[in-house]
């Protein structure tokens, strides 16, 4: 009798084959070890840095612009704004430890993400919830970034204007001078390689804020006849634009993944992140205190704490080089 048994290793090697083809898993990690380095990590301990300039790093990214805006912001929510500034900066912080833990156990349970990782924050959001979590946090980090870097770039333009003061120099013909002046910075591949800016930030930063505080006191006897100090109840518009500000002012998370993936010990990210907040509150507190109690409800309605500041024996292109130079390092 011929031998017609039925072929059932040909038939599952076929049924392999076509799942196979229908099999999309593979694709998407294709394109996940696109957003790796094929080169394996260099030695963390020769390369990375530690906790301090790990804070440092977190403090360039976080201070700035809040050193003027915040005074606007308690004037907008009162005394109140005092308690949620430390309730922001809490809430802050928790989320960031949290974040970098995420980051931890993915390279726990994951060996690619050992190596150098150009999108962490985009790994997160793929390892959680798959490829349209990282297309989420894509479209989020990017619209983000975006919209903090034409902000800089309006503020410092329009403080360029205020400080040469010339009629032929204005903020639309500024902007393109200064973005193409900005430019080069993003040519780095990652935080250890401008460590450099993040230092100037950090020291620029704290510069501007004892230089406005001092401002501030001096201009005190001269400033408090003339404005009609006042401590108002805030409105509810007030409140939530206020608080709106004190966010922007303290929040940093977008780069909070790379900025820890340069470390030399990456569970030592919290350890950074908790000292970079209290730096960024020694910075904030006393200005946003002396700010509001000079001025009261005075600020309400400005922009920045810059626009009262009144002739003093501090000179005023001084402090506005200064805020300059804190705007250029910090973007």
């Amino acid at each position: 009798m011929a031998d017609d048994s039925f072929p059932l290793k040909d038939v599952a090697d076929d049924l392999e084959n076509v799942n196979e083809g229908f099999d999309t898993s593979k694709e998407d990690d294709n394109l996940l070890n696109n957003e790796l380095s094929s080169e394996p990590d260099e030695d963390k301990g020769s390369t990375g840095f530690g906790i301090f300039t790990g804070a440092v790093f977190i403090v360039s990214a976080v201070a700035g612009t809040g050193v003027l805006v915040l005074p606007v912001a308690i004037a907008k929510t009162g005394w109140y704004g005092l308690l949620i500034l430390a309730v922001v900066g809490v809430t802050q912080t928790y989320t960031g430890i949290l974040l970098g833990r995420c980051w931890v156990i993915l390279q726990e349970r994951f060996e690619l993400y050992r190596r150098q990782t150009r999108y962490p924050y985009a790994a997160i959001g793929y390892e959680a919830f798959g490829p349209i979590g990282r297309f989420i946090v894509t479209v989020v980090i990017d619209v983000t970034l975006i919209g903090a870097c034409v902000a800089f770039l309006l503020i410092i333009s329009r403080n360029i204007e205020i400080l040469l003061q010339l009629e032929y120099l204005q903020v639309c013909t500024v902007l393109p001078m200064v973005a193409l002046a900005l430019c080069p910075l993003v040519w780095f591949g990652t935080p250890k390689d401008f460590w450099f800016i993040a230092v100037g930030g950090t020291v620029s930063t704290g510069l501007a804020s004892i230089i406005l505080v001092i401002s501030i006191l001096l201009e005190a006897p001269q400033a408090q006849p003339q404005v009609d100090v006042q401590y108002n109840p805030p409105s509810y518009w007030s409140l939530g634009a206020g608080v709106g500000l004190i966010s922007v002012s303290l929040v940093g998370h977008a780069i909070y993944p790379t900025i820890q993936h340069d470390m030399r010990k990456q569970t030592d990210f919290s350890r950074s992140l908790i000292l970079s907040y209290f730096i960024v509150a020694s910075y904030y507190l006393p200005l946003t205190f002396v700010a509001y109690y000079v001025y009261g409800d005075y600020l309400r309605n400005k922009e920045s704490v810059f626009e009262v500041l009144q002739p003093s024996p501090i000179p005023k292109r001084y402090r506005c080089c200064s805020l300059l130079y804190t705007w250029f390092v910090g973007s």
